[in-house]
């Protein structure tokens, strides 16, 4: 909502600002940028990324409108470099007025934005994992010693990134252009139809994380596409059952 706030009421040259968002949050943000012909850069999860990315951009002469990350955290302007509530507060209060002048809802703006760029479903959960060796056994299963899999149930893959050994088959080199890290682990699926899987152990917490997204025009189709994506990402590449992984209680 807010990045196509920004987009709406900018009233420069568009081709020279641009949006940016973690890897791990919603693709709409990109879906905006290719729409009105923005430039879209994606970094690894953090602020410290987010933000070192806004400046290259400025450095470059791009004016970076709105970067955000998934976990709830937006940066707008150039007075904080981080995550900013304060300014995010001001800037959605002003969004809200412009409605109001409108004598149009959040909700209804919302379908707005879904109508011009599209329904993105998402489903962002994870399991419990307090042992390291249990976590390396799942993402070993689902490395298969470098041989990725091309499907996950009824699911072509398309690319695979793997930002733990540097691998992604998208690049014509096969290697990633993001950082790598080989003490944490982080994979990426890019299925043929669209949709995106990033499944990466929390840093913070006994975490095993993953983020689902699928893209489509029609909301019910979205819906039903991911419902049947996650149920197969479950059960072919997290198998929490036969890894021992912990159910959240809620």
């Amino acid at each position: 909502m807010f990045a196509y706030y920004f987009v709406k009421n900018y009233k420069g040259d568009l081709s020279k600002c641009a949006l940016v968002a973690s890897t791990v949050s919603s693709k709409m943000i990109k879906g905006i940028a290719e729409k009105y012909k923005l430039r879209f850069e994606e970094t690894l999860t953090g602020f410290k990324w987010i933000s070192n990315k806004v400046i290259d951009l400025e450095k470059e002469g791009y004016t970076v409108l709105f970067s955000y990350e998934e976990a709830i955290g937006f940066s707008i302007g150039s007075v904080v470099r981080d995550k900013d509530g304060v300014v995010a507060g001001c800037c959605f209060a002003q969004l809200y007025a412009q409605l109001c002048e409108k004598n149009m809802t959040l909700s209804e703006y919302l379908e707005e934005i879904y109508k011009d760029v599209g329904y993105y479903a998402t489903k962002n959960h994870y399991f419990l994992c307090y042992d390291p060796l249990k976590m390396q056994a799942a993402f070993d299963g689902m490395r298969n010693r470098g041989e990725y899999t091309k499907t996950c149930g009824e699911f072509p893959i398309k690319y695979i990134r793997d930002l733990t050994t540097g691998f992604d088959s998208m690049q014509p080199n096969k290697k990633a252009i993001l950082p790598t890290s080989t003490s944490s682990h982080m994979i990426t699926f890019f299925f043929e139809n669209g949709a995106t899987c990033t499944i990466r152990g929390s840093g913070t917490e006994p975490k095993l994380k993953f983020y689902i997204e699928y893209h489509n025009a029609d909301f019910k189709v979205a819906q039903e596409t991911l419902a049947k994506l996650h149920k197969a990402i479950v059960d072919n590449f997290l198998k929490p059952l036969d890894y021992g992984f912990d159910f959240p209680k809620v």
